[in-house]
């Protein structure tokens, strides 16, 4: 009893110090820091926020991005930002679009963003240049360009987002994606969902300027499920288009999908 007692005691201690040392490994973020620079080896002062090491960091204020910079610029990979629920905000103080991108994946990949806000930035709320990236429960609103741009970038799951009212449609996305569970709403210029190849499942996808889904035709085919999916491309009757196979039944209006 007494030997089990000791090794419960040091197992908990082991633990303890590993919480520890993996809490102190989060990497912060905040506009005073942003501000400095030095958030990251070769990161100068002022915007973009430049990520050059991998691990995980976290948001613990809202960014303001000034005219003409982007927000965050990932330059390594295996870079996992959670944003707890602060802002990424690309609006001056007129209300005009003024910085250029949100995040800016750059030539890397293997990276996540989660868990917050992406609004107001004159180009992509998220600019994805390479693979597999995870986006989810995201809110990205009111970006010039659409909401994710990973048109460079496949191996790529897009989950829980709010998508609304971007200038260019909302998912763009390469080959292999997984998008589920979104909300792609009121995206102007483009369609809800813009994909070469992978599945698409349980998203609402309404009022968007051209498709709900674009399935790029020769791109390896799109499984589709369980969307509800309706007034979409104004003053046509199609919802969907391309590439499409009907994984489990979709609602569609005002056509059948």
């Amino acid at each position: 009893m007494r030997n089990r007692w000791f090794a419960g005691a040091a197992f908990a201690a082991c633990s303890l110090a590993f919480a520890t040392t993996a809490s102190a490994a989060v990497i912060i973020i905040n506009q005073t820091k942003a501000l400095n620079g030095g958030v990251t080896a070769g990161d100068a002062p002022g915007f973009p926020i430049t990520l050059s090491v991998p691990g995980p960091y976290r948001l613990d204020s809202n960014l303001t991005v000034p005219a003409g910079k982007a927000g965050i610029e990932i330059k390594s990979h295996y870079v996992n930002i959670d944003m707890a629920g602060f802002r990424l905000y690309g609006f001056n103080s007129s209300g005009a679009k003024v910085a250029t991108y949100g995040i800016d994946g750059g030539a890397f990949g293997v990276a996540g963003v989660r868990n917050g806000t992406i609004t107001g930035f004159k180009y992509s709320g998220i600019a994805i240049f390479n693979n597999q990236w995870v986006v989810e429960d995201m809110t990205i609103t009111a970006n010039g360009g659409p909401g994710i741009y990973a048109t460079s970038g496949s191996y790529s799951r897009f989950v829980n987002n709010s998508i609304f009212v971007n200038g260019a449609g909302g998912i763009l996305c390469n080959r292999y994606c997984h998008v589920e569970g979104n909300n792609i709403t009121g995206n102007t210029g483009g369609d809800g969902v813009h994909i070469s190849s992978g599945t698409v499942l349980g998203n609402t996808i309404f009022a968007n300027a051209s498709y709900g889904i674009f399935a790029v035709p020769g791109g390896g085919g799109v499984g589709f499920g369980n969307n509800t999916i309706g007034g979409n491309l104004p003053g046509g009757s199609a919802q969907v288009y391309g590439d499409l196979q009907s994984l489990n039944a979709n609602v569609c209006k005002p056509t059948a999908c």
